[in-house]
């Protein structure tokens, strides 16, 4: 079985020494996302992690991934999640669950930044 990471690999990170990447456009609107997974030298992993950031009035719209799953903890602020046809009031420390193939949307309804631990996994 090949491993996951290369020999540089860390395994615990200060997510704070992570840059903040702009990843406005597209899918997002105003939104800055740390690459955890990345910065922490994992490849070829059926899971990644992400801290994504909405200021107030950022946004995802609404969109699928057919074989990824989410998983969402609210670290601060509140929004509005979506998942499919049920939109959920999110606030600090509240989980969402979004299924592979499931339509999804977040935005920062606050006055505040809005920030997402964002774990992901591809289905077999």
């Amino acid at each position: 079985m090949g491993s996951c990471c290369e020999k540089s690999a860390k395994f615990a990170i200060d997510t704070d020494t992570i840059p903040e990447v702009d990843v406005s456009g597209g899918s997002h609107n105003n939104m800055t996302s740390r690459q955890i997974f990345k910065a922490m030298g994992l490849k070829d992993t059926p899971a990644g992690s992400d801290l994504h950031y909405y200021p107030k009035g950022g946004w995802q719209k609404l969109m699928a991934h057919e074989n990824i799953w989410h998983i969402l903890f609210i670290v601060e602020g509140q929004g509005e999640y979506q998942v499919g046809e049920e939109t959920y009031k999110v606030k600090k420390n509240s989980l969402v669950y979004v299924p592979p193939g499931a339509m999804h949307a977040v935005k920062n309804t606050g006055d505040g930044t809005l920030t997402l631990l964002f774990v992901a996994g591809k289905t077999q």
